[in-house]
């Protein structure tokens, strides 16, 4: 939960286009997030699980993502910004989250696996709200 104690709006699945390291999959998300910014208006929050492809040296993205609602409560258009995605940095799925499911209904497939194979990382003003 951020914050305000909203559950998340969005889960969020980012599959790079190419074998770009880890630098360049954390580059790829910022311009994801800068887009998506844009469209908002302000920062949207999220918890990103990074996991690493097997036979790639591309990471791939799980994330929760919160305040995806602009100032008059409008989500932006997730086929839009999907297709925005693929041409830019790779495919992204983008589904409304279900509270009725909860975060562990998303999160278990990635609890299962080693600690090792795995990195959590937090939006910068991740737990404060959006800014």
């Amino acid at each position: 939960m951020t914050g305000n104690g909203c559950p998340p709006d969005w889960w969020v699945t980012v599959t790079l286009a190419d074998d770009c390291g880890d630098w360049g999959g954390v580059r790829r998300f910022g311009a994801f997030c800068a887009e998506l910014r844009r469209r908002l208006g302000h920062r949207a929050e999220w918890v990103r699980v990074t996991e690493h492809h097997k036979h790639r040296l591309t990471p791939h993205y799980h994330c929760l993502m919160w305040d995806c609602r602009d100032c008059d409560g409008i989500e932006p258009g997730r086929v839009d910004l999907q297709n925005w995605t693929w041409d830019s940095i790779g495919k992204t799925t983008i589904e409304r989250f279900d509270p009725a499911l909860g975060a562990p209904y998303y999160a278990a497939k990635y609890v299962s696996k080693d600690a090792h194979e795995l990195r959590v990382d937090f939006s910068r003003n991740w737990g404060r709200g959006s800014q």
